[in-house]
């Protein structure tokens, strides 16, 4: 049982550490590809952290990830990239590529379905959360040197 002189105490620790704001990595999210992923206040989803043997395709997968586990986004949710490889502003990465679930709230143009995309990180395209989540190939539980 807890002493009456300590209880004050106690409550005010409590106080200050509720009332402290997140640092930025506090607020990132480690996809199951070890990519990091982190909301900003704007909205928009940065992903980065490009690990040996990584594909473009695994930025989706992050995104896809995070969106799907962490936020329980249904699967039909579209996710759009709202810029390419470019500096991290959470992840301190310089290959973060930053996501959109609203391209007009981003200032981007969705691109046509018609329009045949050979990049996979190009600015205006989108793929479904399940299509994202899925994107991901098998990682190993431990990284082999």
């Amino acid at each position: 049982m807890m002493s009456v002189r300590f209880k004050p105490l106690l409550t005010a620790l409590l106080a200050t550490l509720i009332a402290v704001p997140l640092h930025a990595e506090d607020r990132v999210f480690k996809a199951r590809n070890h990519m990091t992923v982190a909301e900003l206040d704007n909205g928009l989803i940065e992903v980065g952290g490009f690990i040996r043997n990584s594909g473009l395709e695994d930025y989706w997968c992050a995104v896809g990830d995070y969106l799907y586990r962490a936020k329980r986004l249904p699967w039909e949710q579209k996710i759009y990239v709202a810029r390419g490889l470019g500096p991290g502003q959470v992840t301190a990465h310089r290959d973060a590529v930053l996501f959109t679930l609203d391209p007009a709230a981003a200032g981007i143009k969705p691109l046509d379905k018609s329009f045949r995309v050979v990049g996979t990180l190009t600015v205006g395209r989108s793929k479904q959360v399940n299509s994202a989540f899925y994107s991901c190939r098998q990682f190993p539980l431990r990284d082999r040197d």
